[in-house]
């Protein structure tokens, strides 16, 4: 089991995001119906951006000056 648990962090982290992910994208492309296809771009994009930032802050968080932590 020890040996598995970080792929369970891992799948369970995914799952988690790409469902939250696509209720967002979803949510805001019924919302605009009008223009559903830009919604859903503009979207997809945020949530990429904060996948991104979220990573990103993980692997850069030791080498941050403690003013932007």
């Amino acid at each position: 089991m020890k040996k598995y648990f970080p792929y369970l962090i891992l799948i369970s982290a995914l799952l988690i995001t790409c469902s939250g992910s696509f209720f967002s994208i979803y949510g805001l492309g019924k919302l605009f119906g009008g223009h559903q296809l830009g919604a859903t771009i503009i979207a997809f994009s945020f949530e990429f951006g904060n996948i991104i930032t979220a990573a990103s802050l993980k692997y850069y968080w030791k080498f941050l000056p403690n003013i932007l932590k």
